[in-house]
């Protein structure tokens, strides 16, 4: 029997974290931890086809909900004020006017509610979005200037992408052929779970960062609450190939020459809400039957679960993090 090594350090020592059938329920998919990096890995990996299943092949992309949700923020980003501040704070160029340390002071406030899940990054530049889905989010992008370029597996997420415009290979992010310092963005926004070889897949987005450029990671946190206490509803595996926490990830961008430059943990209400709501759904016995006529779900989340991430936000503990790394 061939050992079984981890990919971030070659180390064959590990232990069981969880194991359980999928797919044709006839392969058990074990959950390992390395007991020297830390790094959390399934094996065995699933096949091709097996992981196909979950990169939209057959799912219906772009709901009505999302191209509203999107249309709406192009909208709201393209408003006159909005695009000041854009160019004040964030170095995009749609005025001829210079920016300078006074105006930014003064309009510094409303980055914190005007510019929340914008990238902190020149504009009109080039980003590169590897499992950009449906491009909806390189699509808000593209309405700001960015030259847009998109990585996806699924074939009909593919589709939809280049539907609106977007750049897009249909495929592996090794597969993909740009030229080298191409991007001055790249975003694994979260993919790099999904990734069988993440080292290989981090070293071919070095190659395609430019000098001045920067990586976006973003993934479900390892060291969290979450990992401990929701366990496998929490592991996604065998759909999530690793799972990463701040530790293992810059052990691994050092391993391929990179350097993180900040750390954003933060927690998800949706994915605690959701779990919680289905371990009482499925629960039997006194307590439920006690508590079923009075629960407010409505009430739990904004009187204990938004708290509890809040409190798990500083404590370092969320469940998603997300790294940015430049060369």
């Amino acid at each position: 029997m061939a050992s079984i090594n981890c990919k971030l350090c070659g180390s064959s020592k590990y232990k069981i974290l969880s194991q359980k059938k999928a797919y044709a329920q006839d392969i058990v998919f074990k959950l390992l931890q390395c007991l020297d990096c830390g790094l959390a890995f399934v094996d065995p990996l699933p096949s091709n086809s097996q992981q196909g299943s979950h990169y939209g092949v057959t799912k219906v992309v772009s709901s009505t909900h999302d191209l509203a949700r999107f249309n709406k923020k192009v909208k709201r980003l393209n408003l006159p004020f909005i695009r000041f501040i854009l160019q004040v704070l964030k170095g995009y160029k749609f005025y001829s006017f210079k920016t300078n340390l006074f105006l930014k002071i003064l309009f510094s406030p409303l980055s914190l509610i005007m510019l929340k899940n914008i990238i902190p990054y020149r504009g009109q530049g080039r980003i590169l979005d590897v499992g950009c889905n449906d491009g909806l989010t390189l699509g808000i992008y593209k309405s700001l200037g960015w030259e847009t370029f998109g990585v996806e597996p699924g074939p009909l997420f593919a589709k939809a992408a280049e539907k609106l415009g977007i750049n897009v290979f249909c495929g592996s992010l090794e597969e993909a052929v740009f030229p080298p310092k191409y991007f001055d963005v790249i975003r694994f926004n979260q993919v790099f779970e999904h990734l069988l070889d993440p080292v290989a897949a981090l070293k071919k987005a070095k190659g395609l960062l430019s000098d001045n450029g920067q990586i976006y990671i973003e993934v479900p946190n390892q060291r969290s609450f979450s990992f401990y206490f929701l366990r496998d509803e929490f592991y996604s595996y065998p759909m999530h190939l690793n799972i990463f926490s701040p530790h293992t990830m810059r052990l691994l961008c050092r391993k391929v020459g990179l350097k993180v430059r900040k750390v954003r943990i933060r927690s998800s209400m949706g994915l605690l809400y959701d779990r919680l709501q289905r371990r009482y759904s499925a629960s039997q016995g006194v307590i439920k039957k006690i508590t079923q006529p009075f629960m407010n779900w409505r009430f739990v989340k904004v009187f204990f679960i938004k708290p509890f991430c809040s409190f798990c936000n500083i404590l370092g503990f969320g469940d998603i993090f997300e790294v940015r790394i430049s060369k």
